[in-house]
């Protein structure tokens, strides 16, 4: 995935939803700042509806809601939809400029029509990307009628001329199986790149706030200063203090025990083994109940991630029952990759979402 320094660069993030061929030369950028593009799918398969709600509908309200939090002194934005008059083709709709300046009357006036021309958004992606160093391409996409090119070559196109200072992620949004291999063939192009597979509104919203990188959203300055920090990842109060140890693979504070774990694996690596002996000697002292709580990072399907979350509390409630814990102070459950405490658009942030975190319950 992205690297921290690429990360540091910026993002920009492209909303497609369908497919074809542009020709269009866009206003060239003199702005330094990382680009935000989103190229929304306009065809209208877009009009199929959700819940009683239209697609489009539900792509436009993640775009608005993203770009509300978006930091106007960090990045620009640009939006691109597809165009009315000329068949097969993809517009401008918005130039490079602040995140506010894309305002709700703008998104609520896009209408969904005609067919989709995924491999023309892709390859205007490629000439507006030309005007700044700091990119990340989102492709969101119901994957139905495409027309007007190759969108696998056009992206293919994209990595040549960018490499690794381009990341792009696909969404896939509520894709039929027999369309979702063209999708995932984009996304195989580079080692970094990720498919997403959203089954609905909601699930669209979730991924883009995974994938959006923090430096991308406002600051929220809170109105009374704190005299000590708070707790990120979990507040749990103890009778006594815990010994505190910190590196890379385990973080044991007063407040929260992590463990994590490598690529797809259950196991426990040897360097938790005195952390979960500590953890025994913790649990059997104050007789306290505890609620192992499964993670995992965001590649792979969610089934998959459901499964493989639960194995990891698994396997860290079998070793403390090994140790000695009653079978019965130790609940289990598997987040799968929908509670992330770091980006998952980062190695880093891959490696510290798959975890776990332990709970004291009483």
């Amino acid at each position: 995935m992205f690297s921290k320094k690429l990360l540091l660069q910026g993002v920009l993030i492209s909303l497609l939803i369908g497919g074809c061929v542009i020709k269009d030369i866009p206003k060239k950028s003199s702005s330094d700042k990382p680009v935000v593009l989103f190229i929304l799918d306009t065809s209208e398969s877009m009009l199929n509806l959700e819940n009683g709600k239209p697609k489009i509908d539900n792509a436009k309200a993640s775009i608005l809601k993203t770009i509300k939090k978006m930091d106007n002194d960090k990045f620009n934005t640009a939006l691109i939809t597809f165009d009315k008059v000329r068949k097969c083709k993809a517009k401008r709709e918005v130039d490079f400029s602040k995140p506010t300046d894309i305002s709700t009357k703008i998104i609520n006036n896009i209408k969904a029509w005609g067919v989709s021309p995924l491999a023309d958004a892709i390859a205007l992606s490629n000439t507006i990307l030309s005007d700044t160093e700091k990119k990340m391409v989102i492709l969101l996409s119901d994957g139905k009628d495409n027309c007007g090119g190759n969108p696998i070559e056009e992206a293919k196109k994209l990595y040549k001329k960018y490499g690794v200072k381009v990341n792009l992620q696909v969404i896939g949004y509520a894709v039929e199986k027999k369309n979702q291999e063209e999708l995932k063939k984009i996304a195989l192009i580079s080692r970094d790149w990720m498919y997403h597979d959203a089954k609905n509104g909601t699930a669209v919203q979730k991924i883009i706030d995974k994938i959006m990188p923090p430096k991308a959203k406002k600051k929220i300055i809170s109105p009374t200063p704190t005299l000590k920090p708070t707790p990120t990842i979990v507040n749990i109060q103890r009778e006594r203090p815990i010994a505190i140890e910190t590196n890379r693979d385990v973080k044991m504070e007063i407040e929260s025990f992590i463990f994590n774990f490598d690529t797809g694996s259950d196991s426990i690596k040897g360097n938790f083994i005195l952390k979960v002996e500590e953890l025994n000697n913790y649990l059997t002292d104050n007789n306290k109940s505890v609620l192992i709580i499964g993670h995992a990072d965001a590649r792979g399907t969610e089934k998959f991630n459901k499964h493989l979350s639960l194995k990891r509390a698994k396997s860290l409630k079998d070793k403390l029952v090994e140790l000695g814990v009653n079978n019965n102070q130790i609940e289990i459950t598997g987040k799968g990759e929908l509670e992330p405490i770091a980006p998952n658009n980062t190695v880093e942030g891959q490696r510290e979402n798959r975890r776990v975190e332990i709970k004291v319950l009483d």
